[in-house]
């Protein structure tokens, strides 16, 4: 009884405190572990950046700071902000797995550090990227390149649309043709959400875009700006990496600023190897200290309302791209509503959150949704004929009142019913077309 009273404190204690830090071998390193509360991830102690020297490719030391500040930033929620009640509101979908899930920032290091094989052309190249921060002065570097900035905040004062993609399922050429449905679309850019790792599938969604979109260079419309939300970016290594995988921003959250020291370091790195910086923030404070930290993009994401977000544009100066983020497929095509009201609050873009997390089914909708945003006409999405017809509150004519229930409650399901009804149709339709022919011989 006395040992499980004791568990029952600590495990009380461990749930208000929200963190842990844990040693590992000859260094103290600081672990990042989520919270209890679903959609949020602590950070315990954002480490100084201090590299070894690149010959013996050992992975740093990081020293935790005396007195550290400990916040909860909401990386592991992948609603839009806006979230309501969970259940009563499109805003509220919280993916549950990634509140269990543990990550290491010593595990990814020490995956970057395996992969620095100077036998291999990507190898070389990361090892020659990190050589080159460790070489960077604590001098203010300024950014090299512009095109998402330009792509999201343009002269014209036209409104500008990115896609999020977080793909778990669909196969090489259906990621391959959900890529050239967004440029063709007229995106200004694609956020690919690999969540708390640049490896395996995130990785592998991201090098089969990145591919397919520069395979469009020269042509009209080209290349969409490709930016990696990496929900646990806490070290300069991880920034190379995802440099030289070629994409041209890269997400950071507030929490990696918190440390005014290391966030400029971050920026630092980020500026010197030409990637663009955006920053997620939730509330006036984190806006102000992502301004003062340098940052050009600043998202609103993680907020509680439409109006929370508006609100919010008024603390983003106008030198800053103005961006806030969506959720989309919403039901009833609520998003269309909310990003009108944030086209008159004067944001320069919105980011439509979890567009697409099925390569195949969701290309529809991505089209739907940018032809929509983007054209001056007003249509709606029409899961029986994946077209643009109706009212935004109207079912497809001719659907039955189950039929009409079923896909109100699940959209998403109900139009992958939809495709697979016709396919079998087009299938039954072709097969009878043979038939007939081989019977006229």
């Amino acid at each position: 009884l006395r040992l499980l009273s004791v568990g029952l404190l600590l495990a009380a204690q461990g749930s208000s405190m929200g963190y842990e830090l844990k040693r590992f071998g000859l260094g103290s390193h600081a672990r990042l572990a989520p919270c209890v509360q679903p959609g949020f991830v602590s950070f315990s102690a954002l480490p100084k950046f201090a590299m070894r020297a690149p010959s013996d490719l050992a992975v740093a030391r990081l020293r935790p700071k005396a007195a550290f500040a400990v916040r909860r930033a909401r990386l592991g929620c992948r609603s839009l902000g806006m979230m309501a009640d969970e259940g009563e509101s499109p805003h509220a979908s919280v993916d549950s797995d990634e509140a269990e899930a543990t990550w290491t920032l010593q595990d990814d290091l020490e995956r970057i550090r395996a992969a620095l094989d100077p036998g291999s052309e990507s190898g070389r190249k990361l090892q020659e990227t990190i050589e080159k921060l460790e070489k960077l002065s604590d001098a203010a570097v300024q950014p090299k390149s512009t095109k998402l900035f330009k792509s999201v905040k343009k002269r014209t004062g036209a409104f500008a649309v990115m896609v999020e993609t977080c793909l778990e399922e669909g196969s090489e050429q259906e990621v391959v043709d959900l890529s050239r449905q967004i440029r063709q679309s007229k995106s200004s850019g694609i956020m690919i959400d690999v969540r708390n790792t640049f490896s395996s599938d995130g990785r592998q969604s991201f090098d089969q875009i990145s591919q397919e979109q520069r395979s469009a260079k020269g042509n009209f419309p080209g290349p969409c700006p490709i930016v990696v939300r990496h929900r646990s970016i806490a070290h300069p290594w991880q920034v190379a990496e995802i440099s030289c995988a070629g994409a041209e921003g890269v997400v950071l959250s507030c929490a990696a600023l918190s440390d005014q020291e290391w966030g400029s370091k971050l920026i630092q790195s980020c500026n010197f190897l030409g990637l663009e910086v955006l920053v997620e923030v939730s509330d006036e404070d984190e806006v102000k200290q992502a301004v003062e930290a340098g940052a050009k993009i600043v998202c609103v994401r993680g907020v509680e309302s439409v109006e929370e977000a508006v609100i919010l544009r008024a603390s983003i100066p106008d030198t800053c791209a103005a961006v806030c983020a969506v959720p989309a497929q919403q039901e009833d095509n609520n998003e269309i509503v909310e990003v009108e009201r944030l086209k008159q609050a004067k944001y320069d873009a919105v980011i439509l959150m979890d567009a697409a997390l099925s390569a195949g089914p969701d290309r529809y909708y991505v089209q739907f949704a940018l032809n929509e945003i983007l054209s001056k006409k007003s249509s709606s999405y029409s899961f029986g004929t994946m077209g643009t017809s109706g009212e935004p509150d109207k079912p497809p004519p001719g659907m039955m009142p189950a039929a009409q229930e079923a896909a109100k409650r699940n959209p998403r399901a109900w139009a992958k019913a939809q495709r697979e009804a016709k396919k079998i149709v087009s299938d039954y339709k072709r097969g009878v077309r043979v038939l007939d022919k081989s019977r006229q011989f």
